[in-house]
């Protein structure tokens, strides 16, 4: 029987790089070199069978992923209030309200390819952040995630790299960016979601 040990696995590094990136008025948080163990994540992705199966799911965290297993992500909390606090408010998304809602998030990955592509960028309606890391080594890479203006014109790309996380109001428009045909076969655009929604506190 093997047993998880989620404060290892979801280790954040100790020496991440941060950049602000700024879209006209869209601000996007890219932080690089995220996890310190990003392999030992994408294994766990790659030997989980994911399902196809898209249920009208009622919360949002559940709502588009084809992985979602309850694992402890707890251990992400500071590191996301620190940056929420440092480059986006103050306020509300203190160490125990992250804390708390991380406590009710699933393990949560989005796993696509071209044929899947949705070409309206979407968004939340629910107050919080964002957060999308990828997990595609460098072999796979095709483009990243597209962000827009509230009237649909594409601002800009934030291109993927291995281990590489974002982070960004919710609300903001924003897509999965592939190459048509990218992503085919066996191979397929790996991303983990993290949800900081007020709407998951309990």
């Amino acid at each position: 029987m093997k047993i998880i040990n989620e404060r290892e696995i979801f280790k954040v590094n100790s020496d991440y790089i941060v950049e602000l990136v700024e879209l006209r008025h869209i601000k996007v948080l890219v932080v690089d070199n995220f996890y310190k163990n990003p392999e030992s994540i994408r294994d766990l992705i790659l030997n989980i069978p994911f399902s196809k199966f898209s249920p009208n799911r009622n919360t949002h965290a559940n709502k588009d992923s084809n992985i979602n297993l309850t694992y402890d992500i707890r251990g992400l909390s500071s590191t996301y209030s620190r940056l929420i606090k440092d480059y986006f408010t103050d306020q509300f998304y203190g160490d125990s309200m992250v804390n708390s809602i991380l406590n009710n998030h699933p393990f949560t990955v989005n796993i696509s390819q071209s044929k899947d592509r949705n070409i309206i960028p979407k968004k939340s309606s629910s107050t919080g952040f964002f957060s999308e890391i990828f997990l595609n080594i460098e072999s796979e890479y095709s483009w990243g995630s597209s962000f827009y203006s509230n009237d649909n014109n594409c601002v800009g790309v934030i291109p993927m790299e291995f281990n590489r996380m974002l982070l960004f109001d919710n609300t903001i428009l924003h897509n999965a960016y592939m190459e048509k045909d990218s992503y085919v076969d066996d191979n397929y655009r790996i991303s983990q979601h993290v949800y900081i929604n007020e709407s998951l506190v309990l």
